[in-house]
């Protein structure tokens, strides 16, 4: 149970269908502007020393492969552009996801892109998740 995204009322029609197509590949639909707002708020908080936490899990437990698609997604990304991008399969992409997720405790895309961020992989103003 619980949020797996979330959608504004607003949303034409166009953009609701490619999010709810994102949701069939296991993406958290968000709208880009929202994300952008919450990636903000996360290396807001990143940079404040009462949430900086001492035995959360780090960035070196990941491979360099997925550190890249660590990277691409939380550039927001989706499955088959990381793909691309890399060349290799929407499976591969969804396996290493699973593995990031696995090693640094989260669970879900949205948690990880938050983590890219709050370690500094990203920087929230980067092109990405516009």
């Amino acid at each position: 149970a619980g949020a797996t995204g979330y959608l504004l009322k607003n949303l034409d029609a166009a953009h609701f269908f490619e999010l709810l197509q994102g949701l069939e590949r296991g993406e958290a639909p968000m709208p880009r502007d929202l994300a952008t707002k919450i990636l903000h708020e996360f290396a807001h908080r990143a940079r404040t020393p009462a949430h900086a936490a001492t035995d959360e899990p780090a960035l070196d437990e990941l491979t360099q492969r997925q550190l890249e698609v660590l990277r691409l997604i939380a550039q927001g990304q989706t499955n088959k552009e990381v793909a691309d991008q890399l060349f290799i399969t929407e499976r591969t992409v969804k396996y290493h996801l699973q593995e990031i997720l696995q090693k640094l405790h989260l669970r879900n895309r949205t948690q990880a892109v938050a983590y890219a961020v709050s370690a500094g992989l990203i920087q929230p103003d980067a092109q990405a998740v516009v």
